[in-house]
């Protein structure tokens, strides 16, 4: 059977065994499972996957950052603000999207990234 022995949640060596017993750390790899991958709640996960989710998440800070205005209420108040931005609750729930992938990285393209709202002002 094919083995991952862990250091820690680390794969460090990939092994050939007829039981998980004869070594302390070893799980069953006949799947899946390669040298660096991350071994949390039985699945592993590769460096790769752990990259681009990492960038996902750097990205979706940055976006959250440069958008944090548009949370201000008197951005879209016509009696505060002249022009006032007329599409704030769409700026919101992009921004909520955007925030989950911040707390919670996946890996992949996100194309929520590339939606982000375009401002609408009006006057008053």
């Amino acid at each position: 059977m094919r083995a991952a022995l862990l250091q820690g949640n680390i794969v460090v060596n990939i092994i050939e065994v007829d039981d998980l017993d004869v070594l302390p750390n070893l799980v069953d790899a006949t799947a899946s499972g390669a040298i660096g991958d991350t071994y949390k709640n039985g699945q592993f996960i590769s460096q790769e996957y752990l990259k681009q989710a990492d960038e996902n998440k750097a990205q979706a800070i940055a976006l959250l950052k440069q958008t944090d205005w548009v949370e201000l209420p008197s951005v879209a108040d016509p009696s505060q603000s002249n022009p006032y931005l007329d599409n704030q609750a769409e700026f919101i729930a992009w921004r909520s999207q955007v925030r989950a992938i911040a707390v919670n990285p996946i890996d992949g393209d996100i194309s929520i990234f590339a939606e982000i709202p375009q401002e609408v002002w009006k006057t008053v």
